[in-house]
């Protein structure tokens, strides 16, 4: 393997999905109600990736990386409300984090 940078690109697909959704007691609170219950839908996104490695060695790389994630998702809040029951809200949510890595890799 010939040492040297190896630049790259990459695209793909992300599943995202949650679980144990929870709502802090503020929120119910600032609601007038008693307790809150939360689901939060899955969904599909993209993931883009450009990056680099750097073998120092036969089998060792130092790989540098810039990646982008789509994430979607819609929350369901229920909140129980004294003398007015249950109250729902449902909040469509947007992600797009950017991610920078540098990693330590081993080539078996």
């Amino acid at each position: 393997m010939p040492l040297g940078i190896q630049p790259y690109v990459g695209a793909g697909l992300n599943y995202t999905f949650y679980t144990d959704g929870q709502v802090r007691s503020a929120y119910t609170s600032a609601f007038g109600g008693t307790s809150s219950t939360a689901k939060m839908s899955s969904s599909w996104g993209y993931v883009l990736k450009v990056g680099m490695g750097f073998p120092f060695s036969q089998n060792w790389v130092i790989d540098a990386a810039y990646c982008r994630y789509s994430i979607r998702t819609t929350a369901t809040i229920t909140t129980a409300t004294p003398g007015v029951g249950d109250i729902t809200r449902t909040l469509d949510v947007r992600a797009d984090p950017d991610i920078v890595a540098l990693t330590l890799g081993y080539r078996f």
